[in-house]
């Protein structure tokens, strides 16, 4: 085998996860997903359809929430 497909086949057996840039609306998601918030918590729909300021919304009361119990 090359180096290039062993390297390929190790990367996605271990999970290699690239995370976005901090602040932006990936990072938003990614953050949400990791507390298990997959969708808008009054609409029901899907964090990616929405504008940066409204995700980091969502993940700044989802912090509060946590941050009280």
């Amino acid at each position: 085998m090359s180096p290039i497909l062993i390297t390929y086949i190790v990367k996605k057996t271990v999970g290699e996860m690239r995370m976005a840039y901090q602040g932006s609306k990936g990072w938003y998601i990614a953050k949400l997903k990791e507390f298990g918030v997959n969708r808008h918590p009054i609409e029901l729909r899907k964090l990616e359809l929405y504008k940066t300021y409204e995700v980091r919304k969502i993940y700044q009361q989802v912090l509060a929430n946590k941050k009280q119990g």
